[in-house]
């Protein structure tokens, strides 16, 4: 294994969930997209000119640590050959923990909104999406604070992992 340094930023992890909009009895589960920011190491970045000026950037990242089922973990860059296997995608990224953080809650309220708008509409319509409401805010606070619990593990982190070949 070779020592290999990539820089570290803030990335927007999404994670997906179920929510109950049932005040009581019955369940009726819906999906929705949860965001959290979480380091992670940059492995390229992919800049595209447009015909009026504008640039698109895209990243191709690994983050620091994946949900796997209800709990995270920790994760690097894996390699074959040249081609890093376990890299994802992403439009943004953000120098500092703040700026990613307050991206993650715009996201996040923008995601409940795309929920309730998908909310069968019936005589029910309010009570299920204030109880959805009340459960996705539970939910957004446990991803809250295992957000700022992985920001406080690896505040010290340099961007050095072993490189791990397949």
């Amino acid at each position: 294994m070779v020592d290999s340094v990539f820089p570290i930023r803030y990335g927007i992890l999404e994670c997906d969930e179920k929510i109950n909009c049932t005040p009581s009895g019955a369940s009726e589960f819906f999906n929705i997209k949860t965001y959290m920011a979480c380091k992670c190491y940059v492995i390229s970045e992919i800049r595209k000119y447009r015909p009026d000026g504008s640039i698109d950037e895209q990243y191709e990242v690994v983050f620091l640590y994946q949900k796997l089922g209800n709990d995270f973990r920790r994760d690097e860059p894996i390699f074959s050959g040249l081609e890093c296997t376990n890299k994802v995608g992403a439009k943004l990224l953000f120098t500092d923990y703040d700026s990613a953080s307050k991206a993650a809650d715009q996201l996040n309220d923008n995601s409940f909104k795309v929920f309730a708008t998908n909310v069968p509409y019936d005589s029910n319509y309010g009570l299920k999406v204030k109880t959805g409401k009340s459960n996705f805010d539970q939910i957004r606070g446990k991803y809250k604070e295992k957000e700022q619990q992985l920001e406080e593990f690896t505040k010290n982190l340099n961007g050095r992992v072993k490189r791990i070949e397949m």
